[in-house]
């Protein structure tokens, strides 16, 4: 009887948030959590957005549902920025899709005593974690989680704690840049928990020497510059300012972090997430065959992530022949399990993102089949 009254209720929401999207908002003020880390016998610093864009009535439905109406997206963001550089795209995706929530974590780059859990591979723990944890401040689970090590994270001095009442979600992954890596990554590292992945310009791709990655990267940053002049002037100074603060304050904290730990290799954590940035990936390392959906997403006029490297010679065109060869080289797992590959190339340079916002979190959202809504209500 209580079971067909809750379904019944569930019934009268559902008819009600048929405008559902109309009532999302996103905050005027984007907030950037902080908090302490302990993984590995060290002390990193975690930052995060937490944009949750869900009306009453939608947050109500979940209550009732015991789950999002979708999975939540997690976006790792360009190497070095911080969580709100990209803010524009990020709510943009909260705002349309359909759980409404996005999370954006950043930490410092892994450096402890386990050499096997350093750079990315210690990210891919720590991460995790923070999203564990921000989510659990909201009463949500990440169904399917399993951890990867022995090692324990705790949080503000604190071991991760869901309670039994939580509302559940699973995750997909979107990245940018460095961070379409740490997508793939995530997504190898947690197949039960994850369901789509997206990389939006992407590292990853092409083999890389450190020094030519900066030299491309270098390049790359002083074409962007010029779009300060071209509209898109307060967009692209957060985001370059959101750069060099990160990169700055990781290796200042490395700093001191050597000489407590008498670790002087600490201060080379920065070279290695250069290195981290330059691996090449597909299912040699990181194969992926059991994901709904995979969204790749290369820039036009990006030098620094060539969408070259996709072996698709008319960009505007591309031959069905040369779109299957790539999902072939790169997920041939993935594409052969059926996995719904989409691969695009947008307008824009490597801040592409952040200057053309809306049109990569809707390729995104519509290549990933998470829109709220049909696409032609969304524009």
């Amino acid at each position: 009887m209580i079971k067909c009254i809750a379904l019944g209720i569930l019934g009268v929401v559902l008819v009600v948030t048929g405008l559902e999207a109309s009532q999302r908002h996103v905050p005027e003020k984007v907030l950037t959590g902080k908090i302490a880390i302990n993984f590995n016998c060290e002390r990193l610093n975690g930052y995060y957005v937490f944009t949750d864009t869900r009306s009453e009535q939608e947050l109500t439905a979940d209550e009732i549902r015991g789950g999002l109406n979708g999975p939540a997206i997690v976006f790792f963001s360009g190497h070095g920025q911080r969580p709100a550089d990209a803010h524009k795209f990020s709510s943009e995706l909260a705002l349309k899709s359909k759980s409404g929530i996005v999370i954006v974590p950043v930490c410092d780059t892994p450096y402890g005593s386990d050499p096997n859990w350093r750079g990315d591979r210690g990210k891919e723990v720590v991460l995790m974690a923070m999203i564990r944890y921000i989510f659990a401040q909201s009463g949500i689970r990440i169904e399917g989680y399993a951890p990867l090590c022995d090692i324990s994270v705790k949080i503000q001095g604190l071991e991760i704690s869901e309670g039994p009442g939580s509302i559940s979600t699973q995750l997909v992954a979107v990245g940018w840049s460095h961070g379409a890596i740490l997508a793939r990554r995530f997504c190898y590292a947690y197949p039960d928990a994850t369901l789509g992945l997206a990389q939006v310009c992407p590292a990853g791709f092409e083999r890389w020497s450190e020094a030519g990655l900066l030299l491309n990267f270098l390049g790359e940053s002083l074409r962007i510059s010029k779009l300060g002049f071209t509209g898109y002037t307060g967009d692209v100074l957060r985001s370059g300012w959101g750069l060099t603060k990160g990169i700055v304050g990781d290796f200042a904290r490395s700093v001191p972090s050597a000489l407590v730990h008498l670790q002087p290799g600490k201060c080379s954590r920065l070279c290695k997430d250069i290195q981290d940035c330059t691996l090449y990936c597909d299912d040699q390392n990181f194969p992926l065959s059991r994901l709904r959906n995979i969204v790749v997403v290369f820039a036009r006029d990006d030098t620094c992530m060539d969408p070259a490297q996709s072996g698709v010679a008319d960009l505007l065109q591309p031959a069905p022949a040369e779109v299957n060869a790539f999902w072939h080289k790169y997920f041939p797992g993935a594409f052969q399990a059926g996995t719904r590959c989409t691969l695009q190339f947008l307008p824009g340079t490597h801040a592409a993102p952040v200057t053309h916002n809306k049109q990569y979190a809707h390729t995104v959202l519509k290549g990933l089949d998470l829109f709220a809504m049909s696409e032609e209500n969304m524009r």
